[in-house]
């Protein structure tokens, strides 16, 4: 059969977009530099063994020859010729980056001197992932980065460190908790002890190291300690748990007894810039909630949110006055909202709640004739946060309105507000033309002064632990009282308090 002519050859004319999108098809036909040389460190120690290179492989036929042997310039068409020239310039100085990145980690991973952390997020479409280098099987604690879409892109910085130290750990981890714990001054622990063994890169080596991690209660913290695991003198110590210091206006500790407001601190607080901290996250049912970059709540007083930041502070302050006498470190804050209406006809709120159950509080303004300053008295926070305690601590079994153990709880609550407030009369700004909501200075006895309201034979108990507090002291009583709690039964009556 013969074979059909082929069609003329039609000329080809290189344009400058030919000619750049050819020059393109060659660099990336290009073999990728793998980047060895960024892994230099793993043959600085003889515990870990670095491949050898492979032997070279003699070519059966020689470069050059064969049928596959590339022709002379002289018998290649133009774009031909162009690309031989092409391939024949060195490349250029830019680089592609991805190939190398993902082939130092698949090496740095094999070689087990990498050790990815967490989980992988996608932010943006890219997925991220932490990571840390490791020496000899151990983590370097102070070298770590993140892996961006399966590459080391942007980590240079975090994938060298000085040799490693001569001398072995010598201190145990007892040893080494101890130290730790001698470091922040603590009291006691709300969760239990991490350690872990490793090494630390200073200026001129990397040594061995322990690392200690204390969730404390007081001081309130998550402290990580890094100790020399030669010496056990300290290599670093920081409080990984957020909570600063602010400052806010308020009634101090209401507008009856102190019309002026006055400056207070606001502990605790998380780096959001907002009411919000270890204890209570304050939101606004109806209006914008406070915002201070420089952590200064100040405002007027009828600006909703000079109600936002008496609420934060009169909850902050009676956990904090809870913790310090044995309650259990608080684990997260307790939402609170303010500014609270009536849902149905929008009515302002004449209480504040808390929810047992879903642990939040309401707090609403008062109409103004049954009640006011509902958020501004200090005593009302301390009163809620005091329920939150008491449902902690007992964990009542609630059938009836009249159970006993429900006055109890209004009598604990009661309680810890006049010790905040450092008097037995309890919310003095809340009832217009009334000395103050409720006393526990009073005489109420069981039986005579059994009520309805559990409220009012609360106050029975109420003035019970008052006369204890002016035996015992705030302090002495508060104490007791936290100690005491959890033995009360979860349905008690009068006798088993």
């Amino acid at each position: 059969m013969r074979t059909p002519p082929l069609p003329p050859w039609k000329p080809v004319y290189l344009t400058a977009g030919r000619l750049a999108a050819l020059a393109g098809l060659m660099l990336l036909l290009a073999p990728s530099d793998l980047g060895i040389e960024e892994l230099r460190h793993p043959a600085r120690d003889p515990r870990v063994a670095v491949a050898a290179p492979a032997p070279s492989v003699k070519r059966a036929i020689p470069v050059g020859a064969g049928p596959l042997a590339p022709k002379p310039s002289s018998k290649l068409s133009r774009v031909a010729r162009l690309a031989s020239k092409l391939r024949a310039h060195p490349r250029p100085a830019v680089r592609r980056k991805q190939p190398q990145r993902a082939t130092r980690l698949a090496l740095l991973e094999h070689a087990g001197l990498l050790e990815r952390l967490g989980s992988e997020a996608e932010i943006a479409g890219v997925r991220h992932r932490a990571f840390r280098l490791r020496k000899a099987g151990l983590p370097i604690f102070n070298r770590r980065g993140r892996i961006h879409d399966g590459t080391l892109a942007g980590s240079s910085g975090h994938l060298s460190f000085p040799p490693l130290a001569s001398q072995e750990a010598r201190i145990t981890r007892d040893e080494a908790v101890r130290r730790a714990i001698a470091l922040t001054s603590m009291r006691r622990l709300w969760a239990g002890v991490k350690s872990e063994r490793g090494w630390f890169a200073t200026e001129d080596a990397t040594v061995p190291a322990w690392q200690v991690t204390l969730p404390t209660e007081h001081p309130f913290g998550l402290w990580q300690a890094t100790l020399d695991g030669r010496t056990g003198e300290p290599l670093a110590l920081v409080d990984l748990a957020r909570h600063l210091d602010g400052t806010g206006l308020v009634h101090d500790p209401n507008p009856v007894l102190a019309p002026t407001p006055s400056l207070v601190t606001l502990f605790d607080l998380d780096d959001s810039f907002r009411l919000s901290g270890k204890f209570t996250t304050v939101l606004d049912d109806r209006s914008v909630e406070a915002f201070q970059p420089d952590l200064e709540f100040v405002y007027p007083t009828d600006d909703p949110r000079f109600v936002q930041t008496s609420v934060y502070r009169g909850l902050t302050d009676t956990g904090r006055f809870a913790e310090a006498h044995g309650f259990p470190a608080f684990s997260e804050p307790l939402l609170a909202f303010t500014n609270v209406a009536i849902s149905e006809s929008g009515d302002e709120l004449n209480d504040a709640v808390f929810v047992p159950g879903f642990n939040f509080f309401l707090f609403g303004n008062g109409d103004g004739v049954l009640t006011t300053n509902i958020g501004k008295d200090l005593d009302v926070a301390a009163h809620e946060m005091g329920h939150y305690i008491f449902n902690v601590l007992v964990d009542p079994v609630v059938v009836s309105s009249t159970d006993l153990v429900l006055a109890i709880e209004e009598g604990v609550a009661d309680t810890l507000a006049a010790l905040l407030g450092g008097d037995a009369n309890i919310a003095e700004s809340v009832i217009p033309g009334e000395d103050f909501l409720r006393t526990l200075a009073n005489d109420r006895v069981f039986p005579r002064d059994l009520a309805d309201d559990p409220h009012e034979t609360g106050l029975i108990f109420g003035g019970f632990n008052w006369d204890l507090v002016q035996l015992l002291g705030a302090d002495g009583f508060a104490d007791i009282l936290i100690a005491g709690l959890p033995f009360l039964p979860p349905d008690a009556f009068l006798g088993e308090y």
